[in-house]
C-alpha cells in the first residue's frame, strides 16, 4: 500500500505520511493493490460484478459441503454456476455463510472463550490503550472463509446456546 502512495504522490507527500506505513489506505487503493498482486498468478481468476442472492436454489450442498453456487453476472444478466472445494464469502454481510447455514459469530471473542492468550487484545497505539475483553459487533465485515466439511473444524464454545445466535433473513437481522 505504501509503495502505491509513494509512487503516486511522492515519498514526502501527506498521503504517504497518512497511510501509516501502508496500514491505512483507501478502499480503491486496497482493491488496486490486491488485483495487481493477483495478476502475478495464473492460479486465481477474479470475476467482478457477480451477485450472490441468498436463496436455497443458488446453493448445492451435499454432506455439509458446498459443492456449487449460482450467481448473477450483473453485466450480462446471465446466471453462472461455480463448483469448488473452498468458497470465500466476500459478500458484505456474509450472505453465503448465512444461506449455507454455516455456524458463525459476530464480534471478537475475549480470552476466556477459547483460552487463547492473545484473543481479544486490541492495541490503540495512538491512544496508548489496550482492551482485553471481546469487542462488540463491528459494522465492517471483511471476508469469511468457508471450508468444505466445516462442521468437523468447528468447536462449539462452552455456554453456546443455539437460540441466542444472530440470524440473517434477507435485509433484517434479529436475535
Amino acid at each position: 500500500m505504501k509503495a502505491h502512495y509513494v509512487s503516486a504522490y511522492g515519498p514526502q507527500s501527506k498521503q504517504v505520511k497518512d497511510c501509516s506505513q501502508g496500514y491505512h489506505f483507501e478502499p480503491s487503493v486496497g482493491e488496486k493493490v490486491l488485483l495487481d498482486m493477483l495478476k502475478e498468478t495464473t492460479l486465481v481468476t477474479v470475476l467482478l460484478n457477480r451477485q450472490f442472492d441468498a436463496l436455497p436454489e443458488n446453493l448445492l450442498i451435499e454432506n455439509n459441503t458446498i459443492k456449487s453456487i449460482t450467481v448473477l453476472n450483473r453485466q450480462s444478466q446471465q446466471k453462472e454456476q461455480f463448483s469448488g472445494a473452498v468458497f470465500i464469502d466476500a459478500t458484505y454481510e456474509g450472505d453465503l455463510i448465512a444461506a449455507a447455514g454455516v455456524p458463525y459469530s459476530l464480534g471478537r471473542e475475549g480470552k476466556k472463550e477459547f483460552n487463547e492468550p492473545y484473543a481479544g487484545q486490541v492495541y490503540k497505539l495512538w491512544l496508548a490503550e489496550r482492551q482485553e475483553e471481546g469487542l462488540p459487533i463491528s459494522r465492517i465485515m471483511r471476508c469469511r472463509l468457508i471450508i468444505s466439511d466445516y462442521a468437523s473444524l468447528l468447536i462449539r464454545p462452552t455456554g453456546y446456546l443455539f437460540q441466542n445466535r444472530l440470524l440473517t433473513t434477507g435485509k433484517n437481522m434479529f436475535h
